[in-house]
């Protein structure tokens, strides 16, 4: 059981946070509950690997020309396949995005897609 639950900690350095009031606030913000265990507290990964999922479905969908298949070439861990759909597929909004190099994430966002390509590598 103790495997399946995710520290605060674990989450601030998954989300970039620096403290627990962010990360609470956060929590509260995306409907992911929080289970205080001791004077720790812990969210159930399932739950943010549901958040992510969804996230990643919507941004994809508003992104990609095919969703559904980047997300089927992440799960089977298929880099060829994800890497081809990525650069065949991308709607024009996104080439815009990519070629625009005023466009930049903040430093929060930015170390939630370096932490979340850490993980899929």
């Amino acid at each position: 059981m103790l495997q399946n639950l995710l520290g605060l900690n674990e989450l601030k350095e998954l989300t970039g946070y620096d403290d627990d009031r962010s990360i609470i606030k956060w929590c509260k913000e995306k409907r992911i509950p929080i289970v205080p265990f001791g004077k720790k507290k812990y969210i159930v990964k399932e739950i943010i690997e549901i958040y992510i999922e969804q996230y990643l479905k919507a941004f994809l969908a508003a992104n990609y020309m095919e969703p559904n298949d980047i997300i089927e070439s992440i799960k089977l861990s298929d880099k060829a396949r994800l890497s081809e759909l990525l650069l065949e597929s991308p709607k024009q909004k996104t080439i815009d995005n990519i070629t625009d190099k005023s466009h930049q994430h903040s430093k929060a966002a930015q170390e939630l897609l370096n932490n979340i390509n850490r993980h899929n590598a």
